[in-house]
């Protein structure tokens, strides 16, 4: 059976500590996995996921923030074991009371980029899940340019 999904999350990507400011405008399905969504990133900022990444974002649950990334990214000797991405929804995280979280990519120069839920979209027909994520917007240098399909 072909899993479906009903809605588009619209997520801002912003490098931080960048002048001028880099950012990316991205749509997802609602079923993405947090892998999924570094995959995403990956190719709206054209890098080559050479370097190990790692989300930091609340859980509404417990009240506490949590790392999701790779089990084997880390050695967490007195923290709690990180959050497996390929398991972790971007839906049971991101809602708009709880729309933010911190991407790390390339721990050695230590990249980092806001992720920010900015709306949650009902899926359009046309929506294909291999292609959503291609659709992006991007700012560089205070210019806006319109970028479909990498």
């Amino acid at each position: 059976m072909k899993k479906t999904f009903e809605k588009v999350y619209q997520l801002k990507l912003s490098v931080k500590g960048i002048t001028p400011e880099i950012w990316r405008r991205i749509q997802v399905p609602e079923d993405y996995t947090f892998l999924d969504l570094h995959k995403a990133i990956q190719t709206s900022m054209n890098w080559e996921n050479y370097y190990l990444h790692e989300f930091e974002m609340l859980n509404q649950k417990t009240g506490k923030p949590e790392i999701i990334t790779r089990a084997d990214n880390h050695e967490y000797l007195d923290q709690e074991p990180p959050v497996p991405e390929e398991k972790a929804r971007i839906s049971d995280y991101f809602t708009l009371e709880n729309k933010d979280a911190l991407y790390t990519y390339n721990f050695g120069d230590n990249w980092q980029v806001e992720v920010l839920l900015e709306k949650v979209l009902p899926r359009k027909k046309r929506d294909k899940i291999s292609h959503l994520h291609r659709r992006k917007e991007s700012s560089r240098s205070g210019r806006h340019r319109r970028d479909i399909g990498l």
